[in-house]
Parts: C-alpha cells; sequence; structure tokens
C-alpha cells in the first residue's frame, strides 16, 4: 500500500474569500486574528489591571492598619488588619513582610498627609501666625490617619521617612519665616516648638471626651504664646 500524504494545513481565506463565507464560517475564519490581536493587546491590559488593583489593597491595608491600632495598639495581630481589609493574609505579607515594614509605610503615608497640609498652607495667602492656627487645625482634623513617632509610633531609619521628616521641618520652618516677616509670630519660636505641640495635640488623652473641642482651645493658647507682642 502507499502511504497516504499528511494532509497539509490548509490556506488560510483570502480577503475576498472571507466576505463570500456564510457569517458562522466568516466569524471562524476571523478567530486567528482576533486571537492574535487579544494576545497582543491583553498583556498591557492585564498589567494596568493589576498596578490598579495592588493600589486598591495597598490603601485598604494602610486603612486599616491605622484602625485597627487606634482599636487595639500597634501590637494588633496582622492577621486581624487583613480581615478587616477584606484581603488575604498572603497579600498582606507579599506587600509588608513583617510589622516594621508595615509601620514603615504608616510613617510615609503620615508624612505625605502632613506635607499635603502643609504645602496647602503655604499656598494660601495668609499672615504666618495664621498659617499656623491653619496647619494646627489640619492636624486635628487627621489625627487619626498621623502614624509617627511623635504619635507614639516607633523610631524608623527608612531613608524617605528620614527625608519626609526634614521636608516637614523645612515647611513649619518657612511658615515661621513669613511670621517673623509679617510681624505676627515671635522670632524665637523653632519648628520644634510647633511640631511638638502639633504632636501633643493629635493624640487625645484617655478619658477626655470632645477632644477636638479640646485640642482646639489649647490651639488658641499655644498661638497666644508665640505672637510678637503688639
Amino acid at each position: 500500500m502507499e502511504p497516504v500524504p499528511a494532509a497539509s494545513a490548509p490556506e488560510p481565506l483570502s480577503v475576498a474569500e472571507v466576505a463570500r463565507e456564510p457569517a458562522p464560517e466568516r466569524e471562524a475564519a476571523r478567530l486567528p486574528a482576533l486571537a492574535a490581536a487579544s494576545a497582543g493587546a491583553s498583556p498591557s491590559r492585564a498589567s494596568r489591571r493589576l498596578r490598579s488593583d495592588a493600589a486598591v489593597n495597598r490603601d485598604r491595608l494602610l486603612t486599616a492598619a491605622v484602625a485597627a491600632m487606634i482599636r487595639e495598639g500597634q501590637n494588633v495581630p496582622l492577621a486581624t488588619i487583613a480581615a478587616d481589609a477584606n484581603v488575604g493574609v498572603g497579600t498582606l505579607y507579599r506587600r509588608y513582610p513583617n510589622r516594621e515594614a508595615l509601620l514603615d509605610a504608616l510613617q510615609l503615608r503620615a508624612y505625605s498627609i502632613v506635607l499635603s497640609s502643609l504645602d496647602d498652607v503655604l499656598a494660601r495667602d495668609a499672615s504666618g501666625l495664621r498659617s499656623i492656627e491653619l496647619f494646627l487645625e489640619r492636624t486635628i482634623v487627621t489625627r487619626s490617619d498621623l502614624v509617627l513617632p511623635m504619635h507614639g509610633a516607633p523610631e524608623t531609619t527608612n531613608p524617605e521617612a528620614v527625608r519626609a521628616r526634614g521636608d516637614v521641618a523645612l515647611r513649619v520652618g518657612r511658615l515661621l519665616e513669613r511670621g517673623v516677616a509679617d510681624g505676627s509670630v515671635r522670632a524665637s519660636v523653632t519648628p520644634d516648638d510647633v511640631i511638638v505641640f502639633g504632636a501633643m495635640i493629635a493624640q487625645q488623652l484617655p478619658n477626655v471626651p470632645e477632644w477636638s473641642i479640646v485640642a482646639r482651645a489649647q490651639v488658641q493658647i499655644f498661638l497666644g504664646g508665640i505672637a510678637a507682642p503688639e
């Protein structure tokens, strides 16, 4: 018997042939091209989706971590944080392999909030004393998100956090320079004076209700102390 020749792959349909095909056959003929186009486009879409999902998970984790630490302290189990964020423990550990890494991320987030507040105040046309008041008001409003060493968090040597801490001091210094220049703030006031006081009003004292009201009253006393004599 003569060997049966191997079946050769069918030639792809020409454009004219595809156009003449009935609808089902035409759809079948389009599948290779659609698959190729999909294969070429899906990696970028998938990577964008993964980046978006990762960002959402990161925000969930950090928001849940802040809430859990306020509720249960800084030694709250990481599994509790993951559960509160509605993500798996594996997702948490992939991003933050230990508690120190999570605290570093929380501090960077807090410094970002503080710097954003300072930049907004610096952009306003306000006196130096009023600018410091606005900054301290922002501190009261955002206090729950400020996981920082002066607010009870452990000291970190993370280079980004160290730079951010220096940036905060520089910006507070600019507020004070504005106040000295316009005659509203005493020249003897230092950035540390403002930063330390801000840390104090950001931490609610136990058994003191209506902390925002109490803190704002303390701010007015502080402002009276740093105001330049008339």
